[in-house]
């Protein structure tokens, strides 16, 4: 757990996680809708 000791390592883990959960909340909402298109 060498990152915790960073704090601005955990922040920025922290955003780009939030932030890869979003674009796939998006992506599988657009994925169901028009598949194919957000994997490719």
């Amino acid at each position: 757990m060498k990152w915790l000791s960073d704090s601005k390592e955990s922040s920025d883990g922290v955003a780009s996680q939030s932030e890869l959960n979003r674009k796939t909340l998006s992506a599988n909402l657009d994925h169901c809708t028009v598949p194919n298109v957000t994997w490719q």
